[in-house]
């Protein structure tokens, strides 16, 4: 039916971008640990997103949010309320 063919995304299909996330994730911890099945529900579950350099994705002390920031490429500055870089 049509309720069963998988959603696009900029003519790519969901279910490659999802396989792509989970093949990513399997080779992290803590996700080498999971099963194919349990990363692909992980990579469905979750969403893409591209950020710009010195773009702000998270501030201390905002929000709690029920999710997590997995950083496939590039890096992250973690900055305290100063905007002091942390060493982490």
């Amino acid at each position: 039916s049509a309720g069963d063919s998988p959603r696009t995304v900029s003519g790519l299909r969901t279910s490659l971008i999802w396989r792509r996330v989970a093949d990513f994730l399997k080779d992290h911890p803590p996700f080498q640990y999971l099963t194919e099945t349990d990363l692909l529900e992980i990579a469905s579950s979750g969403r893409v997103s591209f950020h710009q350099s010195e773009e702000e994705i998270f501030r201390a002390g905002g929000t709690r949010r029920e999710w997590v920031w997995v950083i496939q490429q590039g890096t992250v500055e973690v900055l305290d309320a100063a905007g002091i870089v942390v060493d982490i």
